[in-house]
């Protein structure tokens, strides 16, 4: 039986907008106009980011779009995406866009780990990987949909890792985002999750139940980057303030290694 897959709320294109008084002229490359698509798991702290930016950049308009990592690369891949910043998870999507050098300046922008959640029915112990069938005994699992997610097939081969998967994969619930996934456990669709710690960290309504292992499953890396046919100076100013020590320190506090 395959996982069941659920939709929640509509945030798989939500936009947020900062914005002071923008000055325009893209094709010299003197715009401050700066369009972000993002995957979710990144959006509170790029938030952060981005309102630290603007109060050394006042005349900077920027626009964040959180969208599944699939909606992204297919958009730039487009060559009519109107986005000048895109941040992914590493793998064979984002390798795609960098290889057509539609993705350009690649930088690390930060590494986060998985955790299972549970929320205020949830048990709150469990000894180890091998516990979770026994816990999803009479609930279900809320996971990342592996065919919108990248981060999903990480979590998937994680649960494998294990020889857990085959005893819960009935159990499992996918999601469109990891903010859908979370928001499944805090309302109670699922008592269990798997999510971010950053994610995790976020919320007030679940609690950490197990930290896996990073050897456990493969490294979940983002990368920043331009969009190659809408680079401007200003994108690279923007870039290289992700690099600085104010935005390192805005991602250490958020859970991001």
């Amino acid at each position: 039986m395959k996982p069941f897959k659920i939709a929640l709320t509509p945030i798989l294109s939500a936009v947020i907008l900062l914005t002071a008084c923008g000055e325009d002229n893209l094709l010299t490359g003197a715009s401050n106009d700066i369009k972000i698509m993002t995957v979710s798991s990144v959006r509170d702290v790029l938030r952060d980011i981005v309102l630290s930016y603007k109060k050394k950049n006042t005349h900077s308009r920027i626009q964040m779009i959180v969208r599944p990592t699939g909606s992204i690369v297919e958009e730039i891949a487009s060559d009519q995406s109107g986005s000048h910043v895109a941040i992914l998870i590493n793998g064979e999507q984002l390798n795609r866009l960098a290889s057509a050098n539609k993705l350009i300046n690649l930088e690390k922008f930060g590494q986060n780990t998985f955790v299972l959640v549970g929320n205020a029915q949830a048990k709150s112990e469990i000894e180890g990987p091998s516990g979770i069938p026994a816990l999803l005994a009479n609930t279900h699992i809320a996971m990342n949909d592996p065919n919108t997610n990248a981060s999903a097939r990480y979590a998937m081969d994680m649960l494998r890792y294990y020889n857990v998967y085959d005893n819960v994969k009935d159990r499992v619930r996918l999601y469109a985002s990891m903010m859908d996934t979370l928001q499944a456990v805090e309302v109670g669709l699922t008592n269990y999750g798997i999510i971010f710690i950053t994610s995790a960290l976020s919320s007030s309504a679940v609690k950490i139940i197990y930290n896996f292992p990073q050897e456990s499953y493969t490294p979940v890396l983002y990368s920043v980057g331009a969009v190659s046919y809408n680079f401007t100076r200003s994108v690279q100013k923007f870039l290289d303030y992700i690099k600085s020590k104010p935005s390192q320190d805005t991602l250490t506090a958020y859970g991001f290694l």
